[in-house]
């Protein structure tokens, strides 16, 4: 993987992989909606530039819920993405019972997007991988 730190704050970073041409979204600490929504923004600016079909979040080191967030996140920003031809969003899950809630909750109000669940980024990588093959 070849990634490109596009942003970064105190909540997150967002990454541009130039090989597979995939965004990587990390968010790690007590949920910060205000700066994770910075984060999104940031990582929409490249899906539409480049044309990415899919985008990883990492929220494995996530503690607490961001449902708050969750009908920004559908009804805004994956509308957008989906228009711009990203198709796919890999999911790496928290151990925090509340932030795995709040991405489930996430996954039922959100349609037209795969949305895959994985417990380690080797696991995303060879479904990435896989999807190029199709």
């Amino acid at each position: 993987m070849s990634e490109v730190l596009i942003f970064k704050n105190d909540f997150g970073r967002c990454e541009l992989d130039n090989e597979l041409n995939w965004i990587f979204i990390t968010f790690s600490g007590i949920v910060n909606v205000k700066q994770g929504n910075a984060v999104l923004e940031k990582a929409l600016e490249v899906i539409k530039e480049k044309k990415c079909p899919g985008y990883v979040v990492d929220s494995s080191g996530v503690k607490g819920t961001y449902t708050m967030a969750n009908d920004y996140i559908a009804n805004e920003w994956m509308p957008q993405a989906l228009a711009n031809g990203c198709q796919f969003n890999a999911v790496i899950v928290s151990s925090d019972i509340f932030t795995q809630f709040a991405t489930e909750t996430l996954e039922k109000k959100v349609s037209g997007m795969t949305i895959k669940m994985f417990d380690k980024i080797e696991d995303v990588i060879a479904w990435i991988k896989s999807l190029s093959k199709k």
